[in-house]
């Protein structure tokens, strides 16, 4: 179906049609530029308005209206998703320390939101540390926005809507008129278009196999010196595409492949940095908090038996149970100063994912009161499963043993809204410029660790994206 242009636009431009003004879509483009038009100014309010329009695939939508300025969340259990375009309001900063800073400067935000239909949400994160030279200039240690417009879904409720902030008359005029434009070229329903299949051209790894050798090596005698428990080792593949990568479309096929995940998509001028992660870092719902310690790794097998066997080893490996334990402790006794009580008697269970399986422990908390969000992030980011333990010595190994920085790879990414917040585990992520995809896997190094069984988890569980990719 043809999308209706209702504003001027440079570019962009399609004919008239009845048909889409008077779709359901087409109708709530047109309220939605009706209340723009009668909008009077908010000067440092931020204006949320939205409309329930019909079901649709979020990434779809996203995929059918290319945008510089793209960004996308959608949690484990597809309850809630959000897709936006352009951004009304931003809070950022260039240290993880700050984060206190944004989350309050967040909340300020939502309790002075000025709302028609749902409330606004502000879609981020921040990164593992504050390393954000080379590939990840583009990008802030801590960054949270409310998109310019955006398609929401909760719990099967689809919402169309767009976001608008100034501290001046001008620079509300400004985004009105950029919000304007953009409402005319909206696109719901655009002619499929034959994928180009896409080829790796070159691929370079930050390790290569003697190097991980040694960096392990030191791993396991730091350990054996008694300096740390753990330390989760990183590594970065460097791929050549044939052509650019559609980032929504990417993000689709392999939300498909691990429908159990959470998936997001952030952006900056020519950067994209995507992902499909199996790891909840935390969710709160005022008093209520879940989290889990998610670590330890096998690969799936080839057919029923070979799966069964890997999850039993996962069950009772001595050193994926260690493995796995160090993550658990931490949580709990990161939580307890923030806690009223902590349920950790859950038993772990296996995770399976598309070319991996995981063992994991929900954990359950109520929270003392007044206990802030950045108190929790604090606590919680980076965990054992992504960094090591101690956190601090694991950090300092880290540093001196991975060639390249990760960015927001490992950090946290997730929503933040007056309802609650939830954040995933950056990991299962690439970041792409152009035709070039950085993709980053890691795996936690314990006593009993061995440098070949480990460099094959490196590659387990960068399989799944690699195969997308040529498909």
């Amino acid at each position: 179906m043809s999308e209706q242009l209702l504003d001027s636009s440079p570019t962009g431009t399609r004919p008239e049609t009845a048909a889409w003004l008077d779709n359901a879509f087409g109708l709530a483009v047109r309220q939605l530029q009706e209340r723009l038009a009668r909008l009077l100014p908010r000067l440092g309010q931020l204006v949320h308005v939205s409309i329930e329009v019909p079901g649709l695939d979020t990434l779809g939508w996203l995929t059918d209206n290319p945008h510089p300025d793209q960004s996308y969340w959608q949690n484990r259990d597809s309850q809630f998703a959000l897709a936006g375009l352009g951004q009304a309001l931003a809070f950022e900063a260039d240290d993880i320390v700050e984060v206190e800073r944004v989350m309050a400067d967040i909340e300020r935000a939502l309790d002075q939101a000025h709302s028609t239909g749902s409330r606004p949400v502000f879609l981020g994160g921040l990164s593992f540390d504050n390393q954000m030279t080379g590939l990840w200039q583009a990008f802030k240690a801590v960054s949270f926005r409310a998109p310019l417009c955006f398609l929401q879904q909760q719990q099967g409720q689809h919402e169309l809507g767009f976001n608008l902030y100034s501290t001046t008359l001008a620079g509300w005029q400004h985004q009105r008129t950029s919000l304007k434009r953009l409402l005319a070229r909206l696109c719901f329903d655009a002619q499929p278009r034959a994928r180009k299949k896409n080829r790796i051209g070159q691929r370079q790894d930050s390790f290569d196999p003697d190097g991980w050798r040694d960096s392990l090596a030191q791993t396991l005698k730091a350990i054996e010196q008694g300096q740390l428990k753990k330390a989760v080792l990183a590594r970065r593949v460097d791929l050549t595409l044939a052509h650019a990568p559609n980032m929504p479309e990417l993000l689709t096929r392999w939300r498909n492949k691990n429908p159990a995940s959470f998936s997001f998509l952030l952006s900056q001028p020519g950067w994209q940095f995507l992902g499909c992660s199996p790891e909840r870092l935390f969710v709160r719902r005022q008093h209520r908090l879940a989290t889990e310690a998610i670590a330890g790794t096998l690969p799936r097998g080839q057919n029923r038996a070979d799966d069964f066997f890997y999850g039993q080893q996962l069950l009772t490996d001595p050193k994926l149970r260690l493995e796995h334990r160090l993550v658990g402790e931490f949580i709990s006794q990161q939580l307890r100063p923030y806690c009223a009580d902590i349920n950790t008697q859950y038993q772990p269970h296996i995770v399976k994912l598309s070319a991996i399986q995981h063992l994991c422990q929900p954990i359950h908390a109520n929270l003392k009161p007044a206990v802030r969000n950045h108190a929790l992030l604090q606590a919680l980011h980076p965990t054992p499963a992504v960094c090591g333990y101690p956190r601090q010595a694991a950090k300092t190994l880290i540093d001196a043993l991975e060639p390249v920085g990760r960015g927001l790879y490992s950090g946290a990414v997730g929503v933040v809204s007056d309802a609650g917040v939830e954040f995933a585990v950056a990991i299962r992520s690439a970041l792409c410029h152009n035709n070039r995809l950085f993709c980053y896997s890691g795996v936690g190094i314990v006593k009993g660790s061995v440098a070949e069984q480990e460099w094959q988890e490196l590659e387990s569980k960068l399989q799944s994206l690699l195969e997308l990719i040529e498909q």
